[in-house]
């Protein structure tokens, strides 16, 4: 297919595509003339992928070409390639005042709740440190009842990490793909199911918390009288 048929098919608009392209993100189609190229279904599989990381995910360049390499890599076993997508994601910014007796009162909680995690793979070790620092803040902020529920928030995200499996399962299925991890395919839908499955649960918690919470301010449900 030509890029005006990849752009039609995919919904992506050619500048995008060609962008795509320059960067490094997706490969050359085989060149037919001086300035046109066939592509294939591979290319849209891609060029798919590309803008889930890109578009959605909010991945930075680089970030989404570490991921790319990831799934290209087959040698690369599946657990590394998902650490490698937990790495890459955009980080949360680090918080200014929070001293070594907040984050080690924090750690303590954090370990209570998920266990003993210290020998950990890189991604791992930086979604811990997020996770105590956000306790940190909020020990330091005064905010002590969010580590005693901590657990409830673990429950929470072992469903929703439950709910990306069912997905992945699912999506395998209806495709024909083994769980074999060194198909392309099949890596190239973990990523596009932890990705997706990020924002998904980002935009759902944001609408619940806006049910929840919005009627504390506007009077509707009580907080604790302060007196």
């Amino acid at each position: 297919m030509r890029m005006a048929q990849l752009a039609e098919r995919s919904g992506i608009a050619v500048p995008t595509i060609k962008y795509y392209l320059r960067v490094g993100l997706l490969p050359p189609g085989r060149a037919t003339a001086r300035n046109q190229a066939e592509y294939t279904d591979r290319h849209l599989r891609r060029l798919r992928l590309v803008d889930t990381l890109i578009g959605v995910g909010g991945f930075a360049v680089t970030a989404a070409r570490a991921v790319l390499a990831a799934v290209d890599d087959v040698r690369l076993p599946a657990a590394e390639l998902v650490g490698t997508v937990l790495t890459a994601a955009p980080a949360a910014g680090r918080a200014r005042g929070v001293d070594d007796g907040d984050l080690r009162t924090a750690e303590l909680v954090v370990t209570a709740a998920v266990g003993d995690r210290h020998r950990t793979p890189a991604a791992e070790a930086r979604l811990l440190d997020s996770l105590i620092e956000a306790c940190a803040v909020a020990e330091m902020l005064g905010v002590v009842e969010l580590g005693a529920a901590l657990e409830q928030y673990v429950a929470a995200a072992r469903m929703c990490a439950a709910c990306d499996e069912k997905v992945l399962l699912a999506y395998a299925a209806h495709r024909n793909l083994a769980p074999e991890e060194r198909d392309p395919a099949v890596r190239e839908a973990v990523v596009i199911v932890l990705v997706l499955g990020a924002v998904l649960r980002s935009a759902l918690t944001g609408l619940a918390q806006q049910d929840v919470l919005s009627p504390l301010l506007a009077g509707a449900a009580g907080l604790p009288d302060a007196g």
